[in-house]
C-alpha cells in the first residue's frame, strides 16, 4: 500500500524510481561516503563561507560582524540570500562556544581568531 500523498504517476521524477513505492529519485539510499545529489543546505553553505573567512588571514585582526558578513558573502552565490550581521553573530556564537574565536565586547562586538 503506498504511503504519503497521492503523487502524479506520469511525472518523470516518479516514473524512473527503483523501488515499487512511487517516490522521488533522491529518496533511494546514497552509498556511504558519497555526497547527496543537489545543492547543499543553506546553513551548510553559510557555515562554510564563515569557515573560509575564519581560516583566512582576515580574522588575524579584530573585526566586526559587518566586516565578516561582507567577506563571507564573497563565497556565496548572488542568487542566494546574502548573510546579514545577525545571522553571522548567530553562527559565530557557536565558534565562540567551541573556543575557536575570541570576542572583545566594547561598544560593538569584535571578533578575532584564537591562535
Amino acid at each position: 500500500m503506498p504511503r504519503g500523498r497521492n503523487k502524479a504517476e506520469g511525472k518523470r521524477q516518479h516514473k524512473y524510481t527503483t523501488s515499487s513505492v512511487r517516490s522521488s529519485f533522491w529518496t533511494t539510499p546514497v552509498p556511504e561516503g558519497a555526497t547527496k545529489p543537489g545543492p547543499k543546505k543553506r546553513s551548510v553553505v553559510y557555515r562554510e563561507a564563515i569557515d573560509n573567512v575564519i581560516n583566512s588571514s582576515f580574522m588575524d585582526e579584530w573585526c566586526t560582524s559587518e566586516q565578516i558578513a561582507y567577506e563571507a558573502n564573497k563565497h556565496i552565490s548572488n542568487h542566494w540570500t546574502q548573510l546579514s550581521t545577525f545571522s553571522v553573530c548567530a553562527i559565530l556564537r557557536k565558534y565562540e562556544k567551541d573556543g575557536k574565536i575570541a570576542v572583545n565586547r566594547k561598544e560593538k562586538k569584535y571578533y578575532r581568531k584564537k591562535f
